[in-house]
């Protein structure tokens, strides 16, 4: 049977389900499949439905990792961002998740909504760290169609900070987490040594993976779907023995192979050459010449020793180039 090295309960708000479920499937999961040593089990929060009981009983259960989804930490942030916690509650369920004895606790931030500052960003992320996280996901703002901030937008009544402005937040910040003591490991990651996050490191090493639920990706043995989104066509599916699949696709060798580099690509380390070489036979730098070389020639690229990775600006421009390679 395959073996599992990470467990991750995310997407919606698995925090609002009582803890004893989250006990009850991952016996399930013992009981189907062998573990890997060291298997990372990582759940998902938000503030305002976490709590101190619900949070001891999963570590109890065996979740070393919780991620709290808390997008600012200004008032005014969380205020545009449609958010109901405040940032009080925000740092009380950091110091709650690490009384109970979370082993890494890690939040979300978002730079660069209507009215936000490069200082004010840099704040956020001082009080991010001072409240002892061992790991910090750092996003642009996204504005997503039919939302009540992006028909603010839409209407004129907010202005989003402009393009060149979140570069520099970006960049500064990391800047700033790496001063800190939290080491950028992917595009938008950052993490004490031993604290970056198994499960995600999985997914950008082109990994297998099982979803379980409905809209949940899995990509398996080179093959990929998608559950369906819809609660009732999910249990369906599963109610009547089969696999609630959707959406289902095969990639060719080539498409495998420019994923790997994608996926590579986004680590802070890159993609080393030998392994390309050993396991596609294929050299990159020749292969992916083309794609490649606008960006080795602007140093958004670099080819060091054995390994080829992003700088830093490379990683803001990164998604020009992933659209090319894909």
């Amino acid at each position: 049977a395959q073996r599992v090295g990470s467990v991750y309960f995310g997407g919606g708000t698995p925090s609002l389900l009582p803890a004893p479920w989250f006990v009850g499937f991952l016996e399930a999961v013992h009981g189907l499949f062998p573990l890997e040593p060291g298997c990372e089990v990582s759940v998902e929060a938000n503030p305002d439905s976490f709590s101190p009981g619900w949070g001891r009983t999963l570590v109890n259960g065996g979740v070393a990792r919780i991620s709290l989804g808390v997008q600012s930490l200004d008032p005014t942030g969380l205020e545009v961002m449609g958010r109901l916690h405040s940032a009080e509650r925000a740092g009380r369920a950091v110091d709650e998740a690490l009384a109970v004895g979370f082993l890494s606790v890690g939040m979300d931030l978002i730079c660069g909504w209507p009215g936000q500052g490069l200082e004010g960003w840099l704040r956020e992320l001082r009080e991010a760290v001072g409240l002892g996280i061992h790991h910090l996901s750092c996003y642009a703002l996204s504005l997503e169609p039919g939302t009540p901030l992006e028909r603010a937008v839409v209407r004129g009544d907010l202005q989003p900070c402009p393009d060149d402005q979140v570069a520099e937040m970006l960049l500064r910040g990391g800047e700033l987490l790496e001063g800190l003591g939290l080491h950028r490991y992917e595009i938008s990651n950052f993490a004490r040594q031993g604290h970056a996050c198994l499960h995600n490191l999985h997914y950008w090493r082109q990994g297998s993976y099982l979803g379980i639920g409905p809209a949940a990706a899995s990509f398996i043995h080179g093959v990929r779907w998608r559950n369906p989104p819809d609660l009732g066509t999910w249990l369906e599916a599963v109610e009547a023995g089969r696999l609630p699949a959707e959406e289902e696709v095969a990639l060719s060798e080539e498409e495998a192979f420019r994923e790997w580099v994608v996926l590579g690509l986004r680590t802070a380390q890159g993609i080393s050459l030998e392994e390309c070489r050993r396991r596609w036979g294929r050299d990159p730098l020749h292969h992916l010449r083309r794609e490649l070389a606008p960006f080795l020639e602007q140093g958004l690229l670099r080819h060091e020793g054995r390994r080829l990775y992003l700088t830093p600006q490379g990683m803001l421009l990164s998604n020009q180039l992933f659209c090319q390679l894909i």
